[in-house]
């Protein structure tokens, strides 16, 4: 066995060592809080290329329809909003389908960020959008009557 003398000054140094650890743990930790910048990683990121929305019902997928060609004439605008980089409008069909449409940029996008090549137009002002496919060229206007929330960024 260990003398008395010995034991003491081996758990002594020991400790000694867990401290100067713990005080250089603080330093590093104190030196990263010096960043503003704060970073937190997802878990998973759910890429929703191509793949069911997991926040509908399977059953659905079989009775809402896969719509491949949209036409112009058949589409209802619902709403136009602004960000501080462009104005965006949302759409849907006659129909009532859960399909909608967000037109940004010139681009009228669907589903999974597929852009449908043959819609181009403009977002005239806040209440009017024109849509052109091949030889139609269609103005929607929301009526004066729809009050949406103002989203518009602060000024």
């Amino acid at each position: 066995m260990l003398k008395k003398g010995i034991k003491k000054s081996i758990i002594l140094k020991a400790i000694v060592v867990i401290l100067v650890l713990f005080i250089i743990n603080l330093y590093i930790l104190a030196e990263n809080q010096d960043n503003d910048e704060f970073t937190i990683k997802p878990v998973y990121v759910f890429l929703n290329k191509g793949k069911r929305d997991p926040f509908k019902p399977k059953y659905m997928k079989d009775i809402i329809p896969v719509v491949d060609a949209v036409d112009i004439s058949s589409l209802v605008l619902l709403g136009i909003t602004e960000t501080r980089q462009s104005k965006a409008a949302l759409f849907k069909t006659v129909s009532g389908s859960d399909v909608s449409y967000i037109f940004m940029n010139g681009r009228m996008y669907k589903e999974n960020e597929e852009i449908i090549i043959d819609i181009q137009g403009e977002i005239k002002n806040e209440k009017e959008v024109v849509l052109r496919q091949g030889d139609k060229e269609i103005l929607f206007k929301l009526s004066d009557e729809v009050k949406s929330p103002d989203i518009r960024p602060e000024k």
